[in-house]
Parts: structure tokens; C-alpha cells; sequence
């Protein structure tokens, strides 16, 4: 089965715990095709984060492309 791959933020927010890997629901047939998406629309990207989080958005620690199994692994062990 080929990996396809997410563009992925560790944010940090209000919530608990304050912090966790988001994904966005677009899907990247490579990590660099993804990689480029991430250095094209890098602003966009971090506003949208910004808008889609609202007042419990921190700020945004790392920006990457991931699987989504990779996602849930780091998110799991974040205490999600």
C-alpha cells in the first residue's frame, strides 16, 4: 500500500494537553511533494492554522509532513 502523506503542525493551545500534531485533510502522493506544498504556501498554511484554532491557538512549534500513522503515534504519546 503506497504512503500518502499529510501536511502536519505540533501547535500549542489552551486546551489539555496544550499540545498536538494537526493534520490537514489534503493528501500528498510524497513526502516532497508535500515538503514543496508546505514551502509554497507556508503563511497561508500558519493563518489558516491560526483562524481554524481561534482563541485557544499558542503558537505553532514545527511545521513537517507526516503519515497519518506517524501522526497519531506522536499524538498518542502527547497524552491523546
Amino acid at each position: 500500500m503506497p504512503k500518502i502523506f499529510f501536511i502536519t503542525a505540533l501547535v500549542f493551545t489552551t486546551n489539555t494537553p496544550k499540545q498536538g500534531w494537526l493534520q490537514y485533510t489534503q493528501t500528498y502522493e510524497s513526502k516532497p511533494v508535500c515538503e514543496a506544498a508546505i514551502k509554497h504556501d507556508y503563511e497561508n498554511i500558519i493563518a489558516a492554522i491560526k483562524a481554524h484554532l481561534g482563541k485557544t491557538f499558542e503558537h505553532l512549534s514545527e511545521l513537517r509532513c507526516m503519515t497519518h500513522h506517524e501522526a497519531v503515534e506522536r499524538n498518542t504519546a502527547l497524552g491523546h
